[in-house]
């Protein structure tokens, strides 16, 4: 039985972990206007800064197309905008407003907090080790991706 399982057991813990720790975001991000995602384009964008809509997609793994409805949400909010690009009138360059960075930094503080709960009462050894396994386990995963394809 699955319930019985150890393998599962985990991977539906991480899945909660998961989806708590999405919910805390959520509920941040509404606070600021932002749609679930959006924090994280938010965060890529303050760090990446006058990056076109693609270098942003490349970054965030996802597709230009995927990402263009979020910037146009931002964008209508008030949050980041489109300036072209002196050398290539084609190309658009993403840029936070000053309302974008305000959100940007009172979200940052917010997330800040919010991660650094995940490890409260960890030792700087447990904390290492939690990586290492983590990071098994994502190889892990990969792997048996790449078995699919």
């Amino acid at each position: 039985m699955l319930k019985d399982n150890p393998a599962t057991q985990l991977a539906w813990k991480i899945r909660d972990i998961y989806r708590l720790h999405m919910q805390n975001i959520t509920e941040v991000s509404e606070k600021y206007g932002l749609y679930t995602g959006q924090s994280r384009i938010l965060h890529t964008i303050a760090n990446m800064n006058g990056a076109t809509q693609k270098e942003l997609a490349d970054k965030l793994k996802t597709s230009p197309a995927s990402l263009a409805t979020s910037i146009k949400r931002m964008k209508k909010a008030g949050i980041v905008e489109k300036v072209a690009d002196e050398s290539d009138l084609r190309i658009n360059l993403i840029y936070l407003t000053k309302k974008g960075e305000k959100v940007y930094s009172d979200t940052l503080i917010n997330f800040t907090m919010l991660d650094n709960c995940l490890l409260n009462g960890f030792s700087a050894e447990e904390i290492s080790q939690l990586d290492s396994f983590l990071t098994r386990v994502y190889t892990n995963l990969k792997e048996v991706k790449s078995l699919n394809a």
